[in-house]
């Protein structure tokens, strides 16, 4: 009984199917943008790692710098200690945490802000030279 009513679902499943032409620029259409989007991301992740290469030399830059002048700065956080607010006097490991602290906070904010740039102005360079092709 049942294969007799699946036999006749079936029997009488007709689909309309598309001429050869219609189906071909379909397929070339989906095809030419599914090479469009593998293009798109290509070019993003290029652009991505060129922005995180010059963040890393910013931040490689900022941090050797900091480390040369921590003799300075640490001076400077000491000096600041010195001065006695309200009764509280700052020892020398908390001027060296202090000192630390801000180098690495300002390393991290010069590399966060050099990757933005960058990935900014490859953009807009990339994007002036490039025309987009409608799929």
């Amino acid at each position: 009984m049942e294969d007799d009513k699946l036999k006749q679902i079936f029997s009488d499943y007709d689909p309309h199917l598309s001429p050869d032409v219609i189906f071909m620029s379909r397929l070339e259409q989906n095809l030419r943008s599914v090479e469009f989007i593998k293009e798109r991301t290509n070019t993003a992740i290029r652009r991505n790692k060129a922005a995180m290469l010059i963040a890393c030399a910013v931040g490689f830059i900022a941090g050797t710098g900091f480390s040369l002048a921590f003799p300075y700065i640490s001076a400077w956080f000491r000096f600041l200690g010195d001065i006695n607010l309200s009764g509280w006097q700052a020892t020398i490991p908390v001027n060296d945490i202090a000192t630390w602290g801000s180098g690495c906070l300002l390393t991290a904010v010069l590399s966060l802000a050099s990757y933005d740039v960058a990935l900014a102005v490859i953009f807009n360079r990339n994007d002036n030279r490039t025309t987009i092709a409608k799929p």
